[in-house]
Parts: structure tokens; sequence; C-alpha cells
């Protein structure tokens, strides 16, 4: 950063050092370009990966507040946490979960979103709000310095997306194994989202990464809308509903709204 402003939880005696105790940061303030990354570790094996850039940020290590001006971008590798179809995410119990999750393998899941306005959030409840024309890609990657664009959903994968929309919330969830996090994202205002076997739109819509479910909401005037493939050749499939349940990684569609329910499909 171009200048960096810290003001201590305790006042120090130039006086009387004696009566100084244990130096501590209370608030930092960035000002004129700001680029932060932090490295996280379970023993020797590195667990994630984070980068922010803005304009200006300032964080309360006291509240846990931090708030950033844009234009910015705020990048996080992490090892992703497995989805078995025994988790008790996904069938609602399992006591054995944590062990085989544990020797199934572990991908790295990235997660970059680009915002003009502002960024606020909270480093205690490990939550971070984007404003105004945001974008964002999230997929697999095969190593911590791998990248995503942000212009070519054919290029991510069947596991990748494209976002965009006003606002978003992204919230790191603690989950039963040790040393992997999961996800949640919320997006409101304006949603789109391009994969290469999906596009949706709607005004909200929530991802929890650990149950694989995808929710989109309509804004009771309009509804939300998806067009995607069962698999690679299917005809498309259209759903047009006040709210959509997808699970992106088996590309199923749960009903809940049956009185919006809209299917077609297209040869």
């Amino acid at each position: 950063t171009q200048e960096l402003r810290v003001s201590l939880a305790e006042p120090i005696d130039f006086v009387d050092p004696s009566m100084n105790g244990k130096l501590d940061v209370a608030r930092i303030e960035c000002h004129g370009g700001v680029v932060m990354d932090n490295w996280s570790f379970q023993g020797a094996a590195q667990t994630s990966w984070d980068r922010m850039q803005s304009d200006d940020l300032s964080v309360d290590r006291v509240s846990g507040e931090i708030v950033g001006r844009g234009p910015g971008r705020v990048t996080t590798v992490r090892l992703e946490t497995p989805r078995l179809s025994g988790s008790p995410f996904n069938r609602g119990g399992d006591a054995d979960w944590p062990a085989a999750a544990q020797a199934a393998p572990k991908r790295l899941t990235y997660l970059s979103v680009e915002f003009q306005d502002r960024l606020e959030g909270n480093l205690h409840g490990r939550t971070l709000t984007f404003h105004d024309q945001v974008h964002g890609v999230y997929g697999p990657v095969d190593s911590w310095d791998a990248t995503l664009e942000m212009d070519d959903p054919d290029s991510l994968g069947p596991n990748g997306a494209l976002l965009s929309s006003d606002e978003l919330t992204v919230t790191q969830m603690t989950t039963p194994l040790e040393g992997t996090q999961s996800m949640e994202l919320v997006a409101q205002g304006n949603v789109r989202i391009e994969g290469k076997m999906f596009n949706a739109w709607g005004h909200r819509m929530s991802y929890d990464q650990a149950k694989d479910l995808l929710i989109l909401k309509g804004t009771g005037r309009a509804d939300a809308e998806l067009f995607y493939q069962k698999q690679i050749g299917a005809p498309p499939q259209h759903a047009q509903m006040g709210e959509i349940r997808f699970r992106p990684s088996t590309n199923q569609i749960q009903v809940d709204d049956a009185r919006s329910v809209e299917f077609s499909q297209f040869s």
C-alpha cells in the first residue's frame, strides 16, 4: 500500500517503558492502493490462499469489521470439502461421513470476485459482501497458483461457472472435516449464472458448496429461469418458476413451487 496507518490497542508510555504492556494492533487503515495476502495451514499442509485488492482498506481487529473501497478484486483458493452421496449434508446424517471424507481425494476450489463500489464484512464472522457491478468466476483448479478467466464459461469445465449480480455475499462455513472449509454464496439483484451445462437468471441466488445446492428465486412478479443439459449431447431443458433448486454437479433439478412450474425441451 502507499500509506499505512496503525492504531494501537493501548497507548505507549515513552517516559516509563516499564508501564507498557504487550503491544497489540487495534486498527489498520491502508490508502492509495492495497494488496493483501493471507495463507492458512493445517500443520504443515496448506489449506487456503486469499488475495484482496482495492483502492482503500480498513480492518478493525477488535470488532472484526473490514471495509474496502473499489474498484477491487478478491481471490481465494482453498481445499474443497468432499461431497459424498452419504454425507449428512445430502441425506440427513451419516456418522461415518468425516472418516469417509478424510479418505476421499481433495480438490482445490477457486473463487475470484470483482466489484466496483465497495466491500464490507467481518473477519470473525468470515463473511464478505461486494457491491455494484459484481462479477465472479468459480470452479476447481489443479494448483494454488492456477487461475480461471471471467470471460469464457466453456473453459471452466462442467463444474465451473461465471456469476454477475448487483451484490454478492461470500461466507466461509465450518465443516466436520478438519483442514477444509465450505463456502456459501448469496447474490442479489440482476443475478446471472453461466456454466458449461447451464445458464440461469433470477433476482436472488444462493449456493451451498457442501450441499452442492443452488437455489434461484424470482421477484414475485417475474420467475427465475434455468436452461440446462442433463448430460453433454442431451437436448436442452428449460425451467421457469418462482424458485428453482438445482444441483450443478449432477444437473438435477428439484421442483418446490408447483404453481409456476414450466418445463420445455428443445430438440
